[in-house]
């Protein structure tokens, strides 16, 4: 009995996935500019530490790390530095917030209660 010959069939072809249709992006060339900065705390890109003090780095670099030294003290002004804070405190804990000069304004017309002349002494 002859054998049977192959039929040529159709071939599938493997589904192209999304990344094989891109193409590798184009590589910045390297930047040679570099700055000097003068950094007051720590910062961390990618892992790589700078600062304190005054470092020297690739101008990219250096505009992030500017970035993150003016945010970083806004942050700290806005967090730790002491804001004249006052407020009115009503019956249930309701708070309302008013500027300091209420205060200042009731003090400078409150009656004094003790006063002391030069001899030290106390009257009523």
């Amino acid at each position: 009995m002859p054998r049977r010959r192959a039929v040529d069939a159709p071939r599938l072809e493997a589904p192209k996935f999304q990344w094989e249709d891109k193409k590798p992006k184009a590589r910045r060339p390297p930047t040679t500019e570099y700055m000097t900065l003068n950094l007051t705390r720590r910062c961390v890109i990618n892992g790589l530490q700078f600062g304190p003090g005054t470092v020297r780095v690739r101008e990219d670099i250096g505009r992030c790390l500017g970035e993150m030294e003016s945010r970083s003290k806004e942050e700290f002004a806005s967090w730790f530095l002491p804001q004249p804070r006052s407020a009115i405190v009503y019956p249930g804990g309701l708070r309302h917030n008013v500027p300091a000069s209420t205060f200042d304004q009731a003090l400078n017309n409150a009656l004094p209660i003790v006063t002391i002349d030069q001899n030290g002494v106390r009257d009523r």
